[in-house]
């Protein structure tokens, strides 16, 4: 019992780490492809339909602002897939686990 309570107390504080840091990568990826001779990384259509393109030159420079939004979307992206999927994850197994979790919380002395 206790090993168990010690797994659900630990898990999270290296679970939530690991999660920010692949919905991080992506948006680290984009930023190193574009310091490289490919620097054309991202195009799309504008609201008055425009193509426009984030551009980076290749080379050491900091990534230009433009750069910058579009890696902020796209881990804000993932942060909130990764949130609707553990949402969904959570449900499933409450539903699963109906009765057995009923039973546990309306009895105060199983702790």
């Amino acid at each position: 019992m206790i090993v168990r309570w010690a797994i659900l107390v630990v898990a999270p504080y290296g679970l939530v780490p690991a999660l920010a840091i692949l919905m991080t990568v992506p948006a680290l990826v984009v930023i190193v492809r574009a310091n490289e001779d490919n620097s054309h990384v991202v195009h799309f259509i504008n609201a008055f339909g425009r193509q426009v393109g984030v551009h980076v030159h290749a080379g050491t420079r900091s990534p230009s602002a433009a750069m910058f939004i579009v890696c902020v979307a796209i881990t804000r992206g993932l942060a909130i897939l990764t949130w609707l999927v553990g949402q969904g994850l959570d449900l499933q197994l409450i539903r699963r686990r109906h009765v057995e979790l009923v039973h546990w919380l309306s009895d105060p002395t199983m702790g």
